[in-house]
């Protein structure tokens, strides 16, 4: 069993649904899971506004097109959907950027669900210290 350590910066909703995809594959790797989100994600881990964040952002139209049709059918699903299946299947932790969270005047109950707690970047610094697998998205 590893650990992997997710910087989750970005708000575009594609970002979300590869963060969800590799957590998804390291829980069935049988991986311990830590995605810390900051900056824009934060804005996107909102009860207000995560369910509305689904406009797919590429440089490929068609793409953007086929992955709005599949969510728009039902072929694939959110990716909040997707984590709480994940998380009910192993170690997965989700949190928010104590900084970014006073600075919007945020607090753990304006976040949906799957939030587990607000705490500082150096929480994430030793999290990243101690993890196999580090990424940035």
């Amino acid at each position: 069993m590893g650990k992997i350590a997710i910087l989750l910066k970005s708000g575009n909703y594609t970002d979300f649904m590869t963060m969800s995809m590799i957590v998804s594959g390291a829980v069935v790797s049988d991986m311990d899971v830590i995605v810390f989100a900051m900056n824009d994600s934060v804005w996107g881990l909102l009860k207000e506004n995560c369910y509305h964040n689904t406009t797919i952002h590429s440089n490929f139209i068609d793409f953007a097109h086929t992955v709005s049709n599949s969510l728009n059918e039902g072929k694939v699903k959110p990716w909040w959907e997707l984590m709480e299946e994940i998380k009910e299947l192993g170690n997965v932790k989700l949190v928010v950027c104590a900084l970014v969270a006073e600075l919007g005047g945020f607090e753990k109950e304006d976040f949906i669900d799957l939030v587990d707690e607000i705490a500082g970047v150096a929480y994430f610094a030793g999290e990243a210290e101690s993890a196999d697998v580090v990424l940035t998205i």
